[in-house]
């Protein structure tokens, strides 16, 4: 599932970050087999800054270390970041296939803005990330959390 997070590396950011109203810090463990669900309404923050850092620490445990294509191609990514990494849903489970997910993933900062945008800094063990640190960017859409864009700290050329 990795493979196909850092073929979103790189993506572009259009927006600059306003105030941040909630900072939180914490560890993911293994990844669950569903989705994490929305308790707030669809496309709002939750009221208690946990509940979303949660269920984005579980979006992200799922996309890097969990071995379901359907959620890593379809219900924890958005659209935009699909087509960036992969083309489309089948270039995604191609990649899903083929590639080694992380058998741990630290979230070391959560970050959960008021337009229902979210930016957290991960590092996985093992898998095609392993030892990176990842800047992850996700959007609430429709109550899920999903993985919109990846960047990774390697370093580019020779």
């Amino acid at each position: 599932m990795l493979g196909l997070a850092f073929a979103g590396c790189g993506a572009d950011n259009d927006s600059e970050d306003p105030a941040v109203p909630a900072v939180t810090q914490g560890t993911s463990g293994p990844a669950d087999a569903k989705a994490p669900v929305a308790a707030a309404p669809e496309d709002e923050p939750a009221s208690d800054p946990r509940a979303d850092k949660d269920r984005i620490e579980q979006t992200l445990t799922l996309v890097l270390a969990g071995n379901d294509p359907s959620l890593v191609c379809d219900d924890l990514v958005t659209k935009r970041y699909l087509r960036r990494s992969f083309g489309d849903a089948d270039g995604c489970a191609a990649a899903q296939a083929q590639i080694k997910t992380a058998k741990r993933v630290r979230i070391d900062k959560v970050v959960v803005l008021p337009d229902s945008v979210a930016q957290a800094v991960v590092r996985p063990s093992d898998g095609i990330y392993d030892g990176d640190t990842l800047r992850a960017e996700l959007v609430l859409d429709a109550g899920t959390w999903k993985v919109d864009s990846l960047r990774s700290n390697v370093p580019v050329g020779p």
